[in-house]
């Protein structure tokens, strides 16, 4: 099956989400459907959806099958220590993300401490390259020994990506595009493993200005930050 492996949290409700994750499913992706026992995925209702076969309404079975099934209160902090549990395994980046708000990381990934951001607008800059993580990781130049730091150093400036010497050494397309965005914004990081750059900006007209002016060769976006994501009241 060509999704055998890929194991996805699913908190999505009623048709776009569940219909995507059902066809992954169906390719032999692994997923894990969480529901609000409070409020249960509504095609479960046989008062919305009257047909039925057996003991299931025709339309969760087209777009829930093959998939598992947990009941999590994501309003309790044994829901939510259950579902950072689900999201530890499948990768550091996950747990932030079930968390759906802003954090401190720490460990893997897992160990979260929420924070306040104040509002921001960030310039992207997506160069023309694909970066394999793993490469990165694995590659023997890369920086392993770098000692942890306090939330309030990071935001003096204080902290590093220790990825990105690597990944600007192995793609010249990030290389090119980070000496152009750090030249024009002194904040200008690389997420992650690469590929895209950012810089935080003040005001939305600062962060367009900057996106406008990008060189040719690369995706530029204006977006906004989050401090919480909005899907969220949809699963509390």
């Amino acid at each position: 099956m060509k999704l055998e492996g890929l194991t996805v949290l699913d908190l999505s409700l009623f048709l776009p989400g569940p219909a995507a994750t059902q066809m992954m499913a169906d390719h032999g992706a692994r997923i894990i459907k969480v529901e609000n026992p409070r409020a249960p995925e509504p095609t479960r209702s046989a008062d919305a959806f009257p047909w039925q076969q057996g003991d299931e309404t025709v339309m969760f079975r087209n777009t829930q099958r093959g998939k598992e099934s947990i009941a999590l209160d994501l309003k309790t902090d044994p829901g939510k220590r259950a579902l950072l549990a689900l999201a530890k395994p499948l990768g550091a980046d996950v747990p932030v993300f079930t968390l759906g708000q802003s954090a401190w990381a720490e460990g893997t990934g897992e160990d979260l401490s929420p924070l306040s951001l104040p509002p921001r607008w960030y310039a992207v800059i997506i160069p023309a390259c694909g970066v394999q993580t793993a490469e990165i990781f694995g590659h023997p130049e890369l920086t392993r020994n770098t000692a942890p730091i306090t939330v309030a150093a990071f935001f003096s400036g204080a902290g590093r990506n220790d990825l990105q010497p690597v990944a600007m050494a192995l793609y010249p397309e990030i290389r090119k595009a980070w000496k152009w965005l750090e030249a024009r914004a002194p904040s200008a990081q690389m997420t992650g493993s690469g590929a895209c750059l950012f810089a935080a900006c003040d005001t939305e007209a600062e962060a367009r200005s900057l996106v406008a002016s990008a060189p040719a060769g690369v995706t530029a976006v204006a977006a906004e930050g989050l401090d919480r994501l909005p899907a969220m009241q949809r699963v509390e």
